[in-house]
C-alpha cells in the first residue's frame, strides 16, 4: 500500500458477510481498527497501519479527503448501500 495515496482504496469483502444495517456502521469500522496491531510510533505509522486494518477488511476508503478548508479527516468511508453518506476518520 502507497502510504501517500489519496483515491479510494476499494478491496474485496466489503459486502461479504455484513448485512446492509451493518455496511455504514461506525462500530463494525472501530471494531476492525481495534483488532489490529497498529504502531502508534508517529502519526504517519499510526494512519498507514489504521489503512493496512481497513483494507485488509475489504472497507473502502479515501485518504486526507478535503471536506472543507479547515476539514480534511485522515480516511473517509464510503457507505455502500448509501452513496451520498460517508463516515469520516480522524
Amino acid at each position: 500500500m502507497d502510504r501517500g495515496s489519496r483515491s479510494v482504496t476499494h478491496a474485496a469483502g466489503w459486502l461479504g458477510e455484513q448485512s446492509s444495517a451493518e455496511l455504514c456502521s461506525p462500530v463494525l469500522i472501530v471494531k476492525r481498527i481495534a483488532l489490529a496491531r497498529v504502531d502508534l510510533s508517529s502519526e504517519k505509522a499510526m494512519q498507514y497501519g489504521i489503512a493496512v486494518a481497513l483494507e485488509s477488511a475489504g472497507i473502502p476508503f479515501e485518504r486526507e479527503h478535503r471536506l472543507s478548508n479547515e476539514d480534511i479527516p485522515d480516511f473517509l468511508i464510503p457507505c455502500p448501500h448509501a452513496p451520498t453518506q460517508w463516515i469520516a476518520v480522524e
